[in-house]
C-alpha cells in the first residue's frame, strides 16, 4: 500500500502523461473506468444521463439536517443510559472515517461513555495502529483491542480462493460482517445498549450493495438506527454454511441473537447515514482537530486500511481491469461534488498502472510478502485464482 500511495500522491500527476496511452479510458467528469460503464465522447453513460436531466432540488441536504437532528437527540439521550460502564461500543481503526466519528463524538456528547473496540485481524497497518493508539490517548477515551487472527485468516484465504470472481469487495464485505458480529457480541456481554462504526450511506445503499450480500436484510434503510433487525444468527455468507468453513470455536465470533437476553442484544447505528459523508471535508476536519498528534500523511487510506487490501486489489484489476464497487463508489462522490476528479483519476489509473505494468514492484513489496506469507499464498497459487475466476464469470455470463 506503500507503493500506492508514494506513487499517486506525488508522482503521477507527472508521470500519467507519459503512462496514460497504456491505461483505460476513463470518464471526463467522473475518472470511472470503461470496464465499469460503456464511455463515449469521453464522458460514460452515467454522466450523461445527470447531464440530461433537470437539476432535482436540494432534497439530500434537507434530510440530512432532519437525521442529523434526530441521531443527536438520540445521543444526548443516551448519555449515562448504559447499564453498566459504557453507553456505545465504536468499532474503531484509526483510518479518517472512523477518527472522525470518534472526534465528533467526543467534542459534542462530553457525557456519552464510549468503548473504542479495534478488532486486530492481523493484518493490520503500521499508521493505522499507532493512529488508533495516539488518537484515544488524546481524545481520554477508553481503548480495547482484540486479535482474532485465525478466524480472519481463514476467512481472506477462503474468500480469495473462492469469492474473487465476485471482486474484492466480496471477501472485504464479509470481513466487515464478521468485525460487526465481532462488535455485537462483545455489546451484549458488557451490557452496552449501542455499537457504532463508519459505514457511509454509498456502502450501505442498495445501489452499491449486492443484495444478495444482506442475508439479514441488515442495510438498505434510509435510517441511522437498526435495533429490530439485529434479531438473527449468522449462519452463512452468499449461501455458503459458515459452519462448514470454521470450526465450532470460531462460530463463536459470529452473532447469534438467541445467546442474549432482548435486553442486551445492542442497536447499531450508522452516524454518516444521519451527517451524509463528504470525503473532503472530513479530512480538513480531522487535519484541523487532531493537528497536534497526526500529519496529512497519517489520514491518508493507502497507508491506514489494511495491507491485505493491496491483494484485493490486485485480484481485482487482473481479473476485471479496475475494481468493482469501490471506483463506483468514489465516482458517486465526485459526481456529487465530494470529490475531486483529478485526484479520483489519479488514485485509480495510479492503481491500475502500478498492478497491471509492474506486477514485480508489487509482488517485491514487504507489505504483500507478508500478506502471502500470513495466508500461504503464492504467485502461482494467484495466477490459478485469477483464472479460475475469469472462468467462473463466462460461465456466469452466458
Amino acid at each position: 500500500m506503500k507503493l500506492i500511495y508514494y506513487l499517486y500522491r506525488f508522482f503521477w500527476p507527472f508521470y500519467r502523461f507519459i503512462a496514460k496511452y497504456g491505461l483505460s479510458k476513463r470518464c471526463i467528469i467522473c475518472a470511472l473506468n470503461e470496464h465499469a460503464v460503456l464511455i463515449s465522447d469521453n464522458i460514460c453513460e452515467i454522466c450523461r444521463k445527470a447531464q440530461g436531466a433537470p437539476a432535482p432540488p436540494d432534497k439530500a441536504a434537507i434530510s440530512y439536517q432532519e437525521t442529523a437532528k434526530q441521531l443527536d437527540e438520540a445521543l444526548i439521550d443516551a448519555q449515562g443510559q448504559g447499564r453498566r460502564l459504557y453507553d456505545v461500543l465504536f468499532l474503531f481503526s484509526g483510518g479518517k472515517d472512523s477518527s472522525y466519528i470518534l472526534n465528533r463524538l467526543k467534542k459534542n456528547y462530553p457525557r456519552l461513555r464510549i468503548l473504542a473496540l479495534t478488532v486486530d485481524n492481523g493484518f493490520r497497518s503500521a499508521v493505522g495502529k499507532q493512529n488508533a493508539e495516539k488518537i484515544c490517548a488524546y481524545l481520554n477515551v477508553d481503548h480495547m483491542e482484540i486479535r482474532p487472527y485465525q478466524v480472519f485468516r481463514k476467512l481472506y484465504r477462503y474468500g480469495f480462493e473462492n469469492l474473487s470472481y465476485r471482486g474484492f469487495v466480496c471477501t472485504d464485505f464479509w470481513e466487515g460482517e464478521l468485525f460487526q458480529d465481532i462488535g455485537r457480541n462483545l455489546a451484549a456481554q458488557m451490557e452496552i445498549p449501542i455499537v457504532m462504526l463508519g459505514y457511509t450511506p454509498e456502502q450501505l445503499a442498495y445501489a452499491y450493495l449486492p443484495k444478495d450480500f444482506d442475508e439479514y436484510q441488515l442495510y438498505g434503510r434510509s435510517g441511522f438506527k437498526f435495533r429490530d433487525n439485529q434479531n438473527f444468527t449468522r449462519e452463512k455468507f452468499l449461501g455458503l454454511k459458515l459452519k462448514d468453513i470454521f470450526t465450532p470455536e470460531e462460530m463463536n465470533y459470529w452473532w447469534d441473537a438467541s445467546k442474549w437476553p432482548a435486553e442486551r442484544i445492542p442497536t447499531m447505528i450508522f452516524p454518516f447515514q444521519a451527517w451524509g459523508y463528504h470525503n473532503r471535508a472530513v479530512v480538513a476536519e480531522i487535519g484541523s482537530s487532531l493537528n497536534l498528534i497526526l500529519d496529512k500523511r497519517s489520514l491518508n487510506s493507502m497507508l491506514t486500511n489494511d495491507i491485505y487490501g493491496g491483494l484485493g486489489f490486485y485480484l481485482d484489476y487482473r481479473i476485471f481491469g479496475y475494481s468493482p464497487l469501490f471506483e463506483e463508489e468514489f465516482a458517486q462522490y465526485v459526481r456529487t461534488g465530494r470529490e475531486d476528479c483529478r485526484h479520483n483519476r489519479n488514485l485509480w489509473e495510479a492503481w491500475e498502472y502500478l498492478l497491471l505494468k509492474h506486477e514485480s514492484l508489487i509482488f517485491r513489496s514487504k507489505d504483500m510478502q507478508l500478506c502471502l506469507n500470513k495466508l500461504g499464498l503464492t504467485r502461482e497459487k494467484l495466477d490459478r485464482i485469477i483464472h479460475t475466476s475469469r472462468e467462473q464469470i463466462k460461465e456466469v455470463n452466458k
